[in-house]
């Protein structure tokens, strides 16, 4: 768990916006298990952006 706390919460922010992104034009393109595949993992990442975006240690002053 420390691993995944070390990782800047903007990361989880680009990653999920690329795989949402990816599912969208993969549903387009009629491939529905991996536009799904694609999109759980998506929202997996921006719920860990939420997650660790919210309980962020370090402090904007």
């Amino acid at each position: 768990m420390d691993f995944l706390k070390k990782i800047p919460s903007n990361i989880y922010l680009i990653f999920s916006l690329i795989f949402i992104t990816t599912a969208i034009a993969l549903l387009f393109l009629g491939k529905l298990p991996f536009a799904i595949l694609t999109l759980v993992i998506g929202l997996i990442s921006l719920i860990a952006w939420t997650f660790f975006g919210l309980f962020d240690e370090t402090k904007n002053t």
